[in-house]
């Protein structure tokens, strides 16, 4: 286990690796897993610092023990990430922290079905034997030879050959088992002997082979790349905004519970929040609009955007083809019933939406962190206690 000091040392150098480090790296990738997987450890006194008298400091002492001896466990990072040591948030104790988030998706969700999460080529055969629409898998790299109906690379040579032939060109390159979208890349060019990573980094196949066995050590899925939608290309570029749905299953009935826009910053190859300058966006589920952004400084830090703040998108903008987006994600979470709390995240491209990938009950706190509200409400904790959660759930 990561002790607490040498992951906070973790944590200020990925803060300080600016949108165009090397992205073959090995170290930073391994590294950064390990620190989104730990977290940061904070102490009772880094807590207190915003309190400028004594009284506001027993104010947040008292709402910190409120939410880490109640329903959502939070931690002390988690209770700073949703700002709840500022007075104005309402029912601080309905927020969720990852532990207790843990418990509840287990409830959820039966664990016999996760690797049809967790496998982004088994989850995206099973998508494209539903005939939804999925990024296009050109080739896999994978030594044990599954490759789901698409060509197999399993050397030097045969990578090498694939990325010689034009039409494969440019390619983003993910692990099959990945998360947080730690070692995805995209390789813009080949020339016979290197390749061209993000547009600026030539790395050789060998160098290339090597990130595939060590980052992604179940295999790697070889994609066309997808285009931005117009109106966001000149937020992202060459990137692509996803939204993240958060969603319920009931008696096979499906509700969708919050929406977020995920933006990445200008030259990222991918749009996670833990990268520097992303953006988070808390998005309407009946208007399709953004109601609140916040942006991530330094991966530490993140501040919220008022309109006219120059923020890359304002408060007001409405996502493209939400609706469609809306049935896409429906049709695709009737597919998996016995995953009773579902996150889809959904490609905002120029030619529709595209799933991306389905997680198994997925991350609580990004959809509490965009709409600044527990997702403890009357409803979710209702689908809690239907599908067997024995925990401490607010009335």
């Amino acid at each position: 286990m990561t002790n607490p000091a040498e992951n906070n040392t973790i944590v200020e150098k990925i803060a300080k690796s600016p949108t165009g480090s090397d992205p073959l790296d090995i170290e930073q990738a391994i590294n950064t897993r390990k620190v989104m997987s730990a977290g940061r450890d904070i102490s009772i006194a880094q807590l207190l610092s915003s309190g400028q008298t004594l009284r506001e400091k027993y104010s947040i002492l008292a709402r910190y023990y409120k939410c880490r001896f109640g329903p959502g466990n939070l931690t002390v990072e988690e209770f700073l990430n949703f700002r709840l040591d500022k007075p104005g948030i309402a029912h601080p104790d309905r927020f969720v922290g990852h532990a207790a988030q843990v418990e509840m998706h287990k409830a959820c969700n039966d664990a016999s079905w996760f690797a049809t999460t967790k496998n982004k080529l088994l989850w995206e055969m099973i998508m494209t034997g539903a005939g939804l629409s999925v990024p296009k898998t050109l080739a896999v790299y994978e030594k044990l030879g599954r490759g789901g109906g698409v060509p197999v690379l399993q050397n030097r040579a045969e990578l090498a050959d694939f990325l010689s032939q034009s039409s494969n060109i440019p390619v983003f390159c993910k692990p099959v088992t990945g998360v947080y979208s730690i070692g995805a890349f995209r390789i813009d060019g080949f020339d016979g002997k290197s390749a061209v990573i993000n547009d600026q980094w030539e790395k050789s196949i060998d160098e290339i082979i090597g990130y595939f066995e060590k980052v992604g050590k179940k295999g790697y899925l070889l994609q066309r790349p997808l285009s931005p939608n117009k109106s966001l290309h000149s937020v992202t570029g060459k990137s692509i905004a996803t939204l993240r749905f958060l969603l319920r299953l009931d008696g096979g009935n499906i509700s969708l519970m919050r929406c977020v826009l995920k933006v990445p910053a200008m030259g990222e190859v991918a749009d996670n929040f833990w990268r520097p300058q992303a953006q988070l966006c808390a998005v309407d589920l009946e208007s399709g609009k953004i109601t609140a952004i916040i942006t991530n400084e330094d991966s530490i830090n993140y501040s919220t955007n008022p309109a006219g703040s120059g923020a890359w998108l304002s408060p007001g903008f409405e996502i493209p083809d939400f609706g469609a987006t809306k049935q896409l994600v429906v049709d695709g979470a009737s597919h998996f019933p016995a995953i009773r709390t579902q996150s889809w995240d959904v490609a905002v491209t120029n030619k529709g939406p595209v799933l991306m990938e389905l997680n198994f009950g997925g991350d609580l706190g990004l959809v509490q962190l965009a709409h600044a509200t527990g997702i403890l409400t009357k409803e979710y904790c209702n689908h809690l206690r239907k599908s067997g959660y024995v925990g401490n759930l607010p009335d």
